[in-house]
C-alpha cells in the first residue's frame, strides 16, 4: 500500500523540528562559552585588584596592570560582541524552531481531522448497513403457497 503523502510530510516536518533543536542545543552551548569566557576575564580583573593590594612595591606595577587591564576590556568587549551575536542566533533559531513545530503540528491535525472524517465516514456506513439489515429482516415472508 502507498504511503500517505501527508505523512511523508510530518516524518520531514518532524526531522526539521530535531534539526532546530540540535542548532538551539548548539547555539545555547555557545553562550554559555562564551558567558563562561567573560566571567573568566572578570575574574583575572578581581584577582589582579586584589594582587595589586598586597604587593610591597605596587607602585611599581602600575604600568603593567594597566596593560593588563586595557587587553582584558578590549578582549571582553570582543567577548560581549560574541555573546550579543550568540544571542541573537539563538533567538533566530528559536524562532526557526517554533515556526517549524507549528508547521508540523499543523500536519498532524490534518492527518487527525482525516482520520476523524474517515472513521466517521466508516461509522455512517456501518450504521446505514445495520438498518438495511433490519429493514430487510422486517419485511414480511412472501409464502410459496
Amino acid at each position: 500500500m502507498a504511503r500517505d503523502r501527508l505523512e511523508s510530510v510530518l516524518t520531514i516536518r518532524k526531522r526539521a523540528v530535531d534539526g532546530f533543536r540540535r542548532d538551539l542545543a548548539a547555539c545555547v552551548a555557545a553562550e554559555a562559552a562564551v558567558e563562561a569566557r567573560i566571567a573568566a576575564l572578570d575574574d583575572t580583573v578581581r584577582r589582579d585588584r586584589a594582587a595589586h593590594v598586597t604587593l610591597d612595591d605596587a607602585h611599581r606595577f602600575q604600568d603593567m596592570f594597566a596593560e593588563r587591564r586595557l587587553a582584558r576590556e578590549a578582549e571582553r568587549a570582543g567577548a560581549m560582541r560574541a555573546l550579543d551575536e550568540a544571542r541573537a542566533r539563538s533567538a533566530e533559531v528559536r524562532a526557526e524552531l517554533v515556526a517549524a513545530r507549528v508547521a508540523a503540528e499543523a500536519v498532524g491535525a490534518v492527518i487527525a481531522e482525516r482520520a476523524a472524517a474517515r472513521a466517521a465516514g466508516q461509522a455512517r456506513r456501518a450504521q446505514l448497513d445495520l438498518e438495511e439489515a433490519a429493514r430487510f429482516a422486517k419485511r414480511p415472508i412472501a409464502s410459496a403457497v
